[in-house]
């Protein structure tokens, strides 16, 4: 690696005593939504002492990293009644955006539906049909940047 080393924080204390389990809590992880920022989490001691071990939090980015241009992404969302429970097997359609046929989903034991592999930067509706339920609103037009996981509908109650 070209970069080199640096520091995200001076240490203010050590461990005195004991504990032979130092680094459990320790853990580096490349955040997914840019493939560039490194997240980093370990014990520190804000004071010497023999207990008493915090939690941190960093993260870093090497100055020429860039994100991956994203060219398709996923629409996901449940169906759920007004107590929030979920609805199984309602027919969610995606339609719009390039897509020259729908897309149809059905919602699994707990609500869940999702559309994969579509095109970003185009407009998709999407509808929820059900025999017992009416929703409010029955169609939401979404405009893809990226993943969305939170595209719901809720019953008219």
């Amino acid at each position: 690696m070209l970069q080199g080393e640096g520091t995200m924080v001076d240490g203010a204390g050590s461990q005195t005593g004991g504990g032979n389990r130092w680094g459990d809590y320790s853990s580096m992880n490349i955040d997914p939504r840019d493939d560039c920022t490194f997240w980093y989490t370990n014990e520190y001691y804000a004071a010497t002492s023999t207990t008493g071990w915090r939690t941190r939090i960093s993260s870093f980015k090497f100055p020429d990293c860039s994100a991956p241009v994203v060219v398709s992404a996923n629409i996901a969302g449940r169906v759920l009644l007004t107590t929030g429970r979920g609805l199984p097997g309602v027919r969610v359609t995606l339609t719009g955006g390039g897509l020259t046929e729908p897309r149809y989903a059905q919602t699994n034991a707990f609500g869940f539906y999702r559309f994969i592999d579509l095109p970003v930067g185009e407009t998709y509706n999407l509808t929820v049909k059900s025999k017992k339920n009416t929703f409010v609103p029955p169609v939401q037009t979404v405009t893809l940047l990226d993943n969305l996981d939170d595209v719901n509908f809720v019953t008219n109650p």
